[in-house]
């Protein structure tokens, strides 16, 4: 007989050569289970399982689809021109003041400036936990007022980006070499490379990272690539002469960039100050900071060059691993770089950015705060990203080939340029009525908020958008529209008198499963809600459930604007983007309550209700009357509810900002309810998700 090789798992491959063997005239008198020719097949076998798995291995990592280490993936995606998002630094944006003592050493003439130099330091708790924020560039603060004893200086719209910075130093020995960041965490955006002649030289030339072959790339181009290796670290390419600069023996390669925690930076709202490096001629490095209760902080004035010698500030390597730290020449302005043995390696001029100006205060005391953030906190940190992500992404971002063309052209690229959006839908005007022709919309959720804030939108429509789009087409960004889910679900199950299940249980039961699926199939574009499917997984949250009743209402949150009167032709549109029952045995719409001026007077109590002549006209009433008895109307097949003739004094509801709300609710003509475009479904959470008390079969 023939041996059988199809088999790779061990037994099989044991049992295959048994066979094989017994079947052989050489081998008819040899008992194969107590012969020492059985050992030897099974280190036959154990061998041939190894190598089948192996290969098996092997074959699987040689494709993008079937790789499962991170390594072989990342090389895949390389092959494709994509480079995997790095972690993502958190950011916002703040407004500064500082008060400047007057009679303090140099004193500061009125109009002039105080400069925040980068990688000044802010603190922040989120979730107990302490992060660090930092000024990625040079800020210069405008005088702005007289106050007393001290000058104001402010400026608005001051960068913070979270994490700490840092800094790595190479030579170049070999040609054609790469240079490994040696950190994890590294937000490769924040990168600046820049290249010196050799060690004595203190000019350099800045590089710019780029991402595929651009217009206008040739040999004299001051580039470098940048790719994550198979260690999970990211590396530096440099051109080599024909593509991009060809760097010299001898050169020198400063790298700064920041190691941001990434998604956990998110979230911030208020900051204290932290470290900030100014000149300083009677303060020493020792004398700390210290916070006073109304949130303002006494600056220590710091000399310029502990800004580079602070522990994991900067910090520099070449390829042997030896450790190099700076001082301070302060009569020439230079930083010399030391080995630890105290060889000098090379000098760098102080740059405009690290040099305190004329202008900055000497020997004098200020204090500076940042604005308190109400609404606004930091976003658009991001981890890095996970294998499933690049092997999604990969594809998508070769198919796009850099340009912004067809719609998941504009997912993969901004997916890839912003990694803080979990997903993009995008739309042409041709299929809205009017029409909007030449005009693409995109709406982008981010992965840990609602809606992105406007300077995001701006930043991608004018950073990662313009310059990939077609000439002709205008671009605009849209928020998600989100329709919530509000349910009323009554659960029957069975416990007898022993049991201990309650209903307590069994709510809790069903909550949990709510809430996982509303974070698994909902809270993104393009997502149907299915009623059959819904109510069966109710049903199979508890083993002691035997059927639910449940019914659905879509709910809109709108933020009406108080003590300011509304006219027909100033309204509210709230579209549910499904179609709205309006039978004669149902309820179209109710609300949360809220209060109304009508004339002069204020009704409270009031709430949303079908007018009582014509369902289609949406009245507003309490308990005694009909207050308004047309504050807007119905287009029930459309699903929209347009909202007039209303001055809102006061309302029952607010969000998680606190922010005064109506909650709108409207009675879905089908069970199954659709999304499309910028509608994002979303179960109502929290006091929203209504379960009645859970009747008992005993």
């Amino acid at each position: 007989m023939a041996l059988t090789v199809t088999d790779i798992d061990y037994d099989s491959i044991l049992s295959n050569f048994r066979n094989y063997l017994k079947s052989q005239e050489v081998f008819q008198d040899y008992n194969f289970d107590g012969a020492a020719i059985s050992e030897l097949l099974k280190v036959l076998s154990y061998n041939t399982f190894y190598n089948a798995f192996y290969v098996n291995h092997i074959a699987n990592e040689m494709y993008l689809d079937s790789a499962t280490d991170r390594s072989s993936v990342v090389s895949r995606s390389k092959s494709l021109g994509y480079v995997p998002s790095s972690t993502t630094s958190a950011h916002i944006y703040v407004d500064l003041e500082a008060h400047v003592t007057k009679g303090l050493g140099e004193i500061l003439p009125p109009n002039d400036t105080i400069e925040l130099l980068r990688y000044s330091s802010f603190s922040t708790t989120i979730n107990d936990i302490d992060y660090d924020f930092v000024t990625p560039n040079l800020n210069s603060l405008e005088y702005e007022t007289d106050g007393g004893d001290y000058w104001t200086y402010t400026k608005k719209n001051v960068k913070l980006l979270e994490g700490r910075p840092s800094r790595y130093i190479f030579k170049v020995l070999n040609d054609y070499d790469t240079y490994t960041i040696p950190n994890d965490n590294v937000d490769t955006s924040t990168l600046i490379v820049r290249v010196y002649p050799n060690e004595t030289s203190y000019t350099y030339t800045t590089y710019t990272k780029v991402d595929s072959m651009v217009d206008g790339v040739d040999g004299d181009s001051n580039i470098y690539w940048i790719y994550e290796g198979a260690d999970g670290k990211y590396y530096i390419q440099f051109g080599n002469g024909i593509i991009g600069n060809k760097l010299d023996l001898g050169n020198i390669i400063s790298v700064e960039y920041v190691l941001s925690t990434g998604a956990a930076g998110n979230g911030a709202r208020y900051f204290d100050v932290g470290n900030y490096y100014y000149s300083n001629t009677n303060l020493d490095e020792s004398d700390s900071l210290s916070i006073t209760s109304s949130n303002y902080v006494y600056l220590t004035l710091r000399d310029v060059s502990d800004a580079f010698s602070a522990d994991n500030l900067v910090r520099g390597e070449t390829s042997n691993t030896t450790a190099y730290v700076y001082s301070h020449d302060v009569t020439n302005n230079l930083l010399k770089l030391y080995s630890s043995d105290g060889d000098f390696i090379f000098n760098e001029k102080i740059q405009e950015e690290y040099t305190v100006g004329a202008n900055t205060v000497f020997g004098s005391e200020a204090y500076i705060t940042s604005s308190k953030i109400e609404i606004s906190m930091s976003t658009g940190g991001g981890d890095k990203e996970s294998i499933e992500d690049v092997k999604f992404m990969a594809p998508k971002y070769y198919s796009a080939q850099n340009r912004l063309v067809t719609a998941t052209d504009y997912e993969a690229v901004i997916k890839q340029n912003y990694p803080c959006v979990k997903s993009v839908s995008c739309w042409g005007g041709e299929v809205l009525i009017p029409q909007q022709l030449g005009t693409v919309f995109v709406s982008a959720k981010p992965k840990a908020r609602e809606t992105l804030d406007t300077w995001e939108k701006d930043y991608i429509l004018q950073n990662i958008i313009e310059d990939k789009k077609t000439i002709s087409m205008n671009v605009q960004m849209v928020d998600p529209d989100y329709v919530y889910l509000y349910f009323e679900i009554n659960a029957k199950y069975w416990a007898d008198a022993a049991s201990t299940i309650t209903d307590e249980t069994i709510t809790v039961s069903i909550k949990n499963v709510i809430s996982v699926l509303n974070s698994t199939k909902f809270n993104d574009f393009n997502k149907t809600f299915y009623y059959s499917s819904f109510t069966s997984d109710i049903d199979d949250s508890n083993e002691y459930i035997l059927g639910n009743e449940t019914k659905v209402w879509m709910l809109k949150n709108f933020e009406p604007t108080l003590n300011v009167p509304y006219t027909a032709n100033n309204v509210y549109i709230l579209d549910y983007f499904n179609p709205i029952n309006t039978g004669e045995d149902y309820i179209n719409s109710f609300s949360t309550k809220f209060s109304v001026n009508v004339g002069g007077v204020t009704y409270a109590d009031c709430e949303f209700s079908e007018s009582t002549i014509d369902s289609s006209i949406i009245s507003v009433s309490n308990t005694s009357a009909v207050v308004i008895a047309d504050a807007g109307y119905l287009d029930s097949s459309n699903g929209i509810v347009y909202i007039h003739n209303l001055n809102v004094v006061d309302t029952e509801a607010v969000d998680d900002n606190d922010t005064k709300i109506i909650k709108m609710y409207a009675n879905p003509l089908y069970n199954d309810i659709e999304s499309g475009r910028n509608c994002i479904l979303s179960i109502s959470s929290g006091s929203d998700i209504q379960t009645t008390r859970i009747r008992s079969n005993k």
